[in-house]
């Protein structure tokens, strides 16, 4: 039963957070795609942003990445095959990407995994991150609706 009353909330939470962000893209003349790609990524894993950067800061390293690595598990495992099936029922879903999406995608699996693959963290390694992050997200403002 509470988990029960937990989605509803979260629907309607969802639904006014929907709203605000449409309202948000309209004014600051943002595209859908940048929207999608970015604003909604970092709002709607906000407790996971925050649970790793305080892990990180207490030293447990381990845990704090394994919390992303799992939440991008769960959308490659789940979330996206659930979305191309259920597509089928309204409009299919074309996975075809544009290069600015294959690229961030490569990026998002490649250089993450090049600078923790010593199983140490630097403020180096997580300002490269940072600007790898920033470089995507301007790419993506750039690259505009289809």
């Amino acid at each position: 039963m509470v988990l029960g009353l937990a989605t509803i909330a979260t629907a309607f939470v969802s639904e006014t957070l929907v709203g605000v962000l449409q309202a948000f893209a309209r004014a600051a003349h943002l595209s859908e795609f940048f929207v999608a790609a970015v604003i909604v990524a970092i709002i709607g894993n906000a407790t996971e942003h925050g649970s790793a950067v305080l892990l990180a800061r207490r030293g447990r390293v381990m845990l704090a990445t394994e919390i992303p690595l799992a939440s991008s598990a769960q959308i490659a495992g789940l979330v996206i095959p659930l979305v191309a099936l259920i597509s089928w029922g309204f409009t299919p879903l074309a996975l075809s990407f544009r290069p600015v999406e294959l690229a961030a995608m490569a990026v998002a699996a490649a250089l993450p995994a090049l600078v923790l693959r010593t199983g140490r963290t630097t403020r180096l390694s997580g300002a490269i991150l940072l600007a790898a992050y920033s470089a995507v997200a301007v790419a993506c403002y750039v690259a505009g609706d289809r």
